[in-house]
This record gives C-alpha cells, sequence and structure tokens, in this order.
C-alpha cells in the first residue's frame, strides 16, 4: 500500500525550504513559532523508517545567513550545532492511553505486522512482508499529522528551542550508521502562525437526524493535513468539537476529486445549528476559525404505507381511490398532490387543486386522458414525501378506427416488397397489421407479431419461391386492440430474380505471350451478353476485358493453345504487372441478373528485377552539445581549484576543506559521518578523493541533435512504391530500419527517369558505428539489387 497523502510535508507560510538531497529517501520541512522552529520529516522507504528506529538520528542545525547576509561555505560548516543526537521512538512504556497514541504505539511494537510463513518462505510472503512495511510507515506518518505529540513520539518531528533572530539555518536530518540517509531543509525565525488562512466555501446540507457540513480543501491542502469541525445552537455562540480524532480529507478518485471534503454530524437533537471549520498543521498548530454556516437536523419519514386501491373508469370519467392509506397520520400532513403522465416513466404533472384535503381519499379527474398513469403524494411538515407506484387509468372505448387508405405496394427487384399507406387520425390508434397471403384465394396471416406504429413496411421474400403475384391486406388497430375492417385484396406482381445458368472458365495459363483462357458459356435462353472480367487480385475492382453480346459467341472460336488444350482468347494487356490476376466469366439476362464463374487466380511471367542504386554516399552532422554535471556551480568550482593546487604542490585549508565538505553533504553526496572521515585525510587521499568524485559528477560533453545523411540516384517511374533502407548498428545484422515513399523526396509531382535522392537518419548517437544499403521496392512486387553498404562514425 503506497503512501498517497497529498500533504505530509508542504511549504508554509512561514520560512520553510525544500529538501537539498535530491535523491534522499528523507523530506525535511520546518515553521517557526515565536521563539521556536518546528521540524518535520518523511521516510518514503519502508526499511530506512525502520533502520531510523533502530539507529536513530541525528539533528544538525547550521547558519546560513545573519541579517540578509549569506555566510561563506568554510563559515556555515563551522557553524554546524548538533541539537540533538539519537533520537529516537518513545519506548513502549511512554505512550498515554488515548485511542491516536495507542495507534501508534501498535505500529512500532505490535508484532501483528510481522509475516510468519506457513511453510518456507516465498514469492507471496516477501510481498506480504513488504505491504506490511508499508501499511506500517503510511499509518505512522497518517498519525503524525494529526497529532503533534504523536509526531514527537514516533520520532519524526523535533523543536529547536534556540534560534537566534534575523538569522536562517540550514537544518539536516540523518539517518546514524546509513550512508544518503540524509537531507535538509531551510529555516529560522520568520512569519508566525498566524499568517495561517481559514478555510473557504463552507456549506451544509439538512438532513433526517444528521447535518452534512463540507468545505473546499483546494486552497488549503498545502496547508493542513487535518481539520476539526465544530457546532453551537443557532441562538448562542457555544462551539464544541463534534469530531472525536482530526477529520483526514482522501480523494477517493485522484483525477476527478474537485478537493471538497464532507463531514456528517449526527445530531439527536432536532434543531437549527452554527458550523465552523478550522485546519490543522503538520506542526501541531490550529488554523483559524472558518465563517459560520447555518444547518437543520429534522426527524426521520413516518412508517407509512402508500398504496392506490384502484382506477374506476367510464367511457367520460376516471376515479382515483386509496382507502387503504390510513389517515393516523393527518394530522401531521401539510398536502396532498396527484400526479398524472402518458407513460409510465413520466413527466408527471400535478392535475389536483392546491386545496385538497390531506384527508381526501377520492378523487374524479375533471379531464381525462384516453389512457393515462396517476400517483398519489402526502407530505408531511418536516418535508418528507410519501408516493404511491404509478397506475394505469383508461377511459372505457369499443370503437374501432376507420379502415387505412391509400394502400400501394411495389416489387424493388432485390427480393424485397414496399407497402405504404396514409396515416390514420384517430387520437388512440395504437398501429398497422399487415396481412399476407402467397396464392390468391388462400388464408390471409399477419406477417408481424406486433402492430407497426410506422405507414410502411418492407417484406423480405428474398429466398421465397412464390407465384407471379403475392397478396396483401391491411387493418388498423387502437390501443384496446379495436380492429378496424380490412382493405381491399392488394395484388403485387413479382420482379424476375432469378439469374441464369453459371458459365464456365475451362482453362486459364501465364504465358511468355500473355494469359491464355478458354470458357464454356452458360446455356440459358435469356442470356443477352458474357463478359470476361479481370481485377488485381482481391482489390475488389474489376475490369471488363472483352464482352461478347448474345449471338457474337463463334467470333470466340476455339484455337490451339498448346499439345494439351486450346484457347478462346490471349489477354496480352501490356498493363499487366508482376502480380497476382483474379479472372471471371460472367452471363446476363435480361433483367441485368448476373451468374459468374468460379474466380481463377494467377500471375504473369517477369523475373522481377527492377533497376539500379548508383552514387549511395554517406555524411554526418551534429546540431550542437552540451555539458551536463550534477554538482552545483560554487561546489565544483572549489573542486577543480583544489585538485588544482594539490597538483601544483600547494596545501589545502582546513577552511576550502570545509567548505567543499558541507556543499557535498547538501547536496546528498556524502554523509554526515563521512564529514569529519574526509575531514581528517591528508592533502594528497583528500584531493585524490575529491578526484573521483569530481570524474563520477563532473561536467561531461556530450554531442546532440546529430544525424546521418545518406545520398543516392535511382531510375524512377510510376510502378516505384519506396525505398527500403537497411541499417547495421554497433555490428548487428543489417535489418529493414525505414520505408521511404517516393513522395517523401518531392514536393510537387514526381519525374521520371533517374534523380539523385537524399535522406537523413535523425536516430543517430555519437560514438557508434552505422552500417546502410538501400533498394527500391516496386508496387508489383518488382525490386532492385541492394545497393553496396556505407559506414560511418558519428564523433
Amino acid at each position: 500500500m503506497k503512501f498517497i497523502s497529498k500533504f505530509l510535508f508542504v511549504c508554509l507560510l512561514c520560512c520553510c525550504g525544500m529538501g537539498l538531497a535530491a535523491q534522499s529517501s528523507i523530506t525535511v520541512m520546518t515553521q517557526a513559532q515565536g521563539t521556536r522552529v518546528r521540524l518535520r520529516w518523511q521516510i518514503s522507504d519502508p526499511q530506512l523508517w525502520l533502520q531510523a528506529n533502530e539507529n536513530g538520528y541525528i539533528i544538525s542545525r547550521m547558519t546560513r545567513a545573519v541579517n540578509g547576509q549569506v555566510l561563506s561555505l568554510g563559515d556555515q560548516a563551522a557553524s554546524r550545532v548538533v541539537l540533538r543526537n539519537n533520537l529516537k521512538p518513545r519506548n513502549e512504556s511512554g505512550w498515554a492511553s488515548t485511542d491516536l497514541e495507542q495507534a501508534a504505539k501498535k505500529l512500532l511494537y505490535d508484532d501483528v505486522w510481522n509475516i510468519t510463513p506457513d511453510g518456507e518462505f516465498d514469492f507471496a510472503d516477501a510481498v506480504a512482508a513488504e505491504e506490511s512495511m508499508e501499511n506500517r510507515l503510511f499509518f505512522a506518518h497518517a498519525l503524525a499529522d494529526r497529532n503533534w505529540s504523536v509526531a514527537i513520539k514516533l520520532a519524526l518531528a523535533f523543536v529547536d528551542n534556540a534560534p537566534a533572530a534575523n538569522t536562517e539555518y540550514n537544518y539536516v536530518v540523518s539517518v546514524i550508521g546509513v550512508s544518503g540517509a540524509s537531507a535538509g531543509a531551510l529555516g529560522g525565525l520568520g512569519q508566525s502562525v498566524e499568517a495561517l488562512v481559514p478555510v473557504s466555501d463552507v456549506v451544509v446540507v439538512d438532513g433526517d437526524t444528521t447535518v452534512r457540513v463540507g468545505w473546499s480543501v483546494a486552497e488549503t491542502e498545502t496547508l493542513y493535513t487535518a481539520y476539526n469541525i465544530y457546532r453551537s445552537p443557532a441562538n448562542a455562540f457555544t462551539f464544541v468539537q463534534v469530531n472525536e480524532a482530526p477529520f483526514i480529507y482522501g480523494a477517493s478518485d485522484p483525477e476527478n476529486d474537485p478537493k471538497f471534503a464532507w463531514f456528517t454530524d449526527s445530531v439527536p437533537v432536532y434543531g437549527e445549528y452554527k458550523y465552523q471549520i478550522r485546519g490543522l498543521t503538520p506542526f501541531g498548530f490550529t488554523g483559524p476559525k472558518s465563517v459560520n454556516v447555518n444547518g437543520r437536523s429534522r426527524p426521520g419519514p413516518l412508517n407509512l404505507v402508500m398504496r392506490m386501491d384502484s382506477v374506476a373508469a367510464t367511457e367520460t370519467a376516471l376515479v382515483l381511490h386509496w382507502e387503504s392509506v390510513t389517515g393516523s397520520h393527518d394530522a401531521v400532513m401539510v398536502a396532498q398532490r396527484i400526479y398524472r403522465a402518458e407513460s409510465v416513466k413520466g413527466p408527471f404533472e400535478v392535475v389536483s387543486a392546491p386545496t385538497l384535503a390531506v384527508s381526501a381519499r377520492q378523487w374524479t379527474d375533471p379531464a381525462p386522458l384516453p389512457a393515462a398513469y396517476y400517483s398519489i403524494e402526502l407530505e408531511d411538515q418536516n418535508g418528507h414525501l410519501y408516493r404511491t407506484q404509478p397506475q394505469l387509468g383508461q377511459l372505457e372505448d369499443s370503437t374501432p378506427p376507420a379502415a387505412p387508405s391509400g394502400f400501394t405496394g411495389v416489387d424493388r427487384g432485390d427480393g424485397t416488397i414496399l407497402l405504404q399507406w396514409n396515416p390514420n387520425s384517430e387520437a388512440d390508434l395504437k398501429g398497422y397489421r399487415v396481412l399476407r397471403c402467397y396464392a390468391r384465394g388462400g388464408d390471409f396471416a399477419p406477417v408481424e407479431v406486433n402492430v407497426r406504429p410506422d405507414t410502411f413496411f418492407v417484406d423480405d421474400l428474398r429466398g421465397v419461391i412464390v407465384n407471379d403475384s403475392i397478396f396483401y391486406q391491411l387493418l388498423a388497430e387502437d390501443g384496446r386492440a379495436n380492429a378496424s375492417e380490412k382493405t381491399p385484396v392488394l395484388v403485387v406482381p413479382r420482379v424476375d430474380i432469378t439469374p441464369p445458368g453459371k458459365p464456365v472458365l475451362a482453362r486459364v495459363n501465364a504465358t511468355p505471350a500473355g494469359i491464355a483462357l478458354s470458357w464454356k458459356y452458360s446455356s440459358d435462353s435469356d442470356v443477352v451478353r458474357h463478359e470476361l472480367q479481370r481485377r488485381p487480385s482481391g482489390s475488389g475492382s474489376w475490369t471488363t476485358v472483352v464482352t461478347i453480346p448474345a449471338g457474337a459467341e463463334d467470333d470466340f472460336v476455339v484455337e490451339n493453345f498448346d499439345a494439351s488444350g486450346s484457347i478462346n482468347y490471349l489477354d496480352d494487356d501490356e498493363a499487366l504487372i508482376r502480380q497476382n490476376y483474379d479472372y471471371q466469366f460472367i452471363a446476363f439476362d435480361e433483367m441485368e441478373l448476373g451468374a459468374g464463374s468460379e474466380i481463377v487466380t494467377l500471375r504473369p511471367h517477369d523475373d522481377g528485377s527492377r533497376g539500379e542504386i548508383l552514387d549511395l554516399a554517406i555524411g554526418y552532422a551534429c546540431a550542437d552539445s552540451t555539458i551536463t554535471t550534477d554538482l552545483d556551480e560554487t561546489v565544483g568550482t572549489l573542486m577543480t581549484n583544489i585538485i588544482a593546487a594539490q597538483q601544483s604542490g600547494g596545501t589545502i585549508s582546513t577552511e576550502n576543506r570545509k567548505a567543499v565538505l558541507l556543499g557535498l553533504e547538501m547536496s546528498g553526496l556524502i554523509t554526515a559521518t563521512q564529514f569529519d572521515e574526509w575531514l581528517a585525510l591528508t592533502d594528497a587521499q583528500f584531493a585524490a578523493r575529491l578526484s573521483e568524485l569530481y570524474g563520477t559528477n563532473g561536467p561531461k560533453t556530450q554531442l546532440r541533435n546529430c544525424r546521418i545523411e545518406l545520398e543516392w540516384s535511382y531510375p524512377l517511374s510510376p510502378g516505384v512504391l519506396h525505398f527500403q533502407v537497411l541499417r547495421s548498428r554497433r555490428g548487428s545484422r543489417l535489418r529493414p530500419y525505414k520505408a521511404l515513399p517516393v513522395a517523401y523526396f518531392f514536393d510537387g509531382p514526381v519525374p521520371t527517369g533517374r534523380q539523385l535522392l537524399s535522406w537523413a537518419d535523425t536516430d543517430a548517437e555519437a560514438g557508434i558505428r552505422y552500417v546502410y544499403k538501400v533498394l527500391a521496392v516496386h508496387a508489383d512486387g518488382g525490386y532492385s539489387q541492394e545497393s553496396a553498404g556505407v559506414t560511418v562514425v558519428v564523433e
């Protein structure tokens, strides 16, 4: 469980600073009050937290500036004071009996956090142990944020009781015996905690026996880690805290969270109340009061069952009855309403008069609809509503609608029939019912189970074998299932949808002269023509190669093809290229219905060779270079000066040693323990240590934004698809790297003939050997031979 508190350590309105060691797992923050400075720190690594609890912390302070004047690094190092050595959490007997302190004590000393494996310690046990440590650290920080005393006892807080006025300090927190476990922050006697601001946008929501209080945390999330909620009777100012423990805001959906907190106050005595909110800082301070807002709690709803008994109907009236609803609560009711809607889903509108008595148990609709849904509602003096489920009421109706008019139909030639008619005008019309019969004098049957609300219908008869005509009738129905008279029988003639018999492609062969084909014609008498069609395989777009009208079949006589067969036609189109082609032979009748042969696929003769890559040349260029370093500029200059002075035979002063060591410690490159160790080294040892550290973290020059440029020539034609660049990196096998369309090289139309082309590889790194080759790929599958290889190293 990862620690997700949005606050823990924030820059308050006092003098405070960020942790100075970016790679450290500790973050330190400070806040001043009067003549004291309070420190808090966070540890992100659960293992480091356990080590710190075992080994203890060192709290140090160094003077950084006095009266606004920053001291030299040497003077800062000389001002070091250890405020506390071996700071550890309170032992088991040092905790109070409050819930918060006992919870913190369990985090440190309860063995419930220990993982005991069932057998051998396996991967699942390791994951459980890791989660257990993360949970302990999460709750430790959460408890420290809620109570300053708990933070002190958990050894996650410290108070500097002797800072000087107008002085700025560097405070450093280190874990004893752990390299790199050190971090610092700026602090001093700056602004007072009175500069804290109140929470804003405080609102209340009245409830049944409760009041919900809400406030914005967006403006104060960098100030407060917890909040207290206070309540007072509306006619007084006797505020008392209503939350037992400090309230902590936690976002349930961090990405979409509006950063608005809510607290529910259970109020046993109903009435009006005032509320105010105060924020709590992680340093143990309480922010100013918010504005007062008023809220009200009320009694809960009554145990009242609402049910409508019946809706009595005649042809002109609807009467509602709900005599079963008890009248024992009439004295606390303030209103009764009747709602009506045309659909059970609403919208419902009030149709009763405002003067309808709360004791009424019967009501007659003065202007009823043919059909409507009704609901009855009572409202009590506390604003609670009691409502029946919607119930349908319908006026009696035995009058059928008129027979539909304008009934027409047409066969659309695709196996479907379109039926249309004029709409009826009855207000209670539900729809229409289409009846069908396949033979004259046969029985008509509905074509759909439900009535159709539209004034058209498409009857799909594909695959149905019927006579030359099909027969329909139509009737209308209202909401009471009253049916109209049927229309006269509508006769719809059928269109011929039967295609002719299929022709046959008997033989298709690729020869050096072209594609040789032979076929057999369809034998149906209504065929008006045959077509031989061709397309690039799978493209979907067919081209007619030859059309043979009826009666012209003898013009395509069988000719000798080879020793084993004969042909009707030779497709020798010069546009045929090296790719697969589909062929089909189709017969068409008078209705343009076609029947095709099986599709046959083959490829023309072609060896695939296309052109030659020439003049391949290579070069490179880098736009700029950068110098990177992990050292502070001042610290880096001190290190180079000390190294140069020692190499030239000079000595290193103690002040310079302390100055550079202070900078290294504040940068997180050495620990507080190493500070004293390095200070005792000889000049040669000290300079050697600095040289090694400078070599690892000092300036390094890197070429940036490099590109390798290739140039070659090739004879262009419309059939060239792209150029394939092959690349080898660090001696790896040549692999396809980039496919460059021909249009990439030209802003306008693509020329033909041999052209000089160029391309730059921007994904190039300094000091690496690259090898390139290029080949051309044609749309028909042809290609050039690979070019000669070229090599380059960017350096």
